[in-house]
């Protein structure tokens, strides 16, 4: 899948995303208001903003709106990453349910792919 597609795809739900998928390898277009954002990670957006601001060294940096936005989208795919790594971990070592351990071996390389 091309840099274009995995653009085109962001944002939507997995199961929407496997059928614009089809379609996008079909030469078809993707019907753009049936296309629904994921849900928010769940943070307050005045919680995010605290949260990067602790690390600004001058009081007067401000942060915008959109900026609060991103930043949460990327925990957000960094905390889905962990838990599908986790997940992937457990089940290959045939666990029930995932664990802090299966978390634990997966966080290290997780860590380095999110790595500039």
């Amino acid at each position: 899948m091309s840099e274009d597609e995995d653009d085109e795809l962001a944002g939507l739900h997995v199961a929407e995303a496997d059928e614009a998928e089809s379609e996008l390898h079909s030469n078809q277009q993707v019907d753009i208001s049936r296309i629904q954002p994921l849900p928010g990670l769940g943070v307050h957006g005045l919680v995010m903003k605290q949260l990067i601001a602790g690390h600004f060294s001058s009081p007067r940096t401000k942060i915008s709106q959109e900026a609060v936005q991103l930043s949460s989208g990327l925990i957000r795919c960094f905390a889905l990453e962990a838990l599908h790594r986790a997940a992937a971990e457990a089940e290959s070592v045939g666990a029930p349910e995932v664990l802090c351990e299966h978390l634990e071996k997966v966080l290290p390389q997780l860590l380095l792919d999110f790595n500039p």
